[in-house]
């Protein structure tokens, strides 16, 4: 089973997305930093969404076992 993504690992997408968005605002490779940027936020978005599905298999499975 694939471990959740730990809160380093978020930070890390966190600061790659704002190293970005500095370039961006600088006007250095605006069309490659924008496609760049919106994967990482949506990679960053589906991360957190696995997650809560995890947690939420995890629950139910746990509620099915205590009946």
């Amino acid at each position: 089973m694939t471990a959740l993504p730990t809160r380093e690992h978020v930070s890390e997408s966190s600061g790659i997305v704002g190293e970005l968005e500095e370039y961006l605002d600088a006007g250095y490779f605006a069309n490659t930093i924008q496609g760049v940027h919106a994967l990482i936020t949506h990679a960053a978005f589906l991360e957190k969404k696995v997650a809560a599905l995890k947690a939420t298999i995890a629950r139910m499975q746990q509620e099915g076992d205590e009946s």
